[in-house]
């Protein structure tokens, strides 16, 4: 889970998200971001983040991510 792997500790039983927002692609919005918030619900009852922003992407002439 994002707070125990993020400082490399074993879990504690008071879990500490890092941040309120999260910054994203749009593009993984539901292959990641939905699946983190689906486990966090899952195994703490909370939700990890209170705002989660998206931004475009920006690609090159053949129409490639960057």
């Amino acid at each position: 889970m994002y707070p125990d792997f993020s400082v490399n500790a074993p879990p504690s039983p008071q879990l500490e998200y890092a941040i309120d927002t999260l910054c994203s692609g749009w593009d993984i919005l539901f292959f990641w971001v939905a699946r983190m918030i689906m486990l966090s619900i899952n195994l703490t009852g909370e939700i990890p983040f209170k705002e989660v922003y998206t931004h475009s992407l920006i690609r090159d002439a053949q129409g490639r991510k960057m």
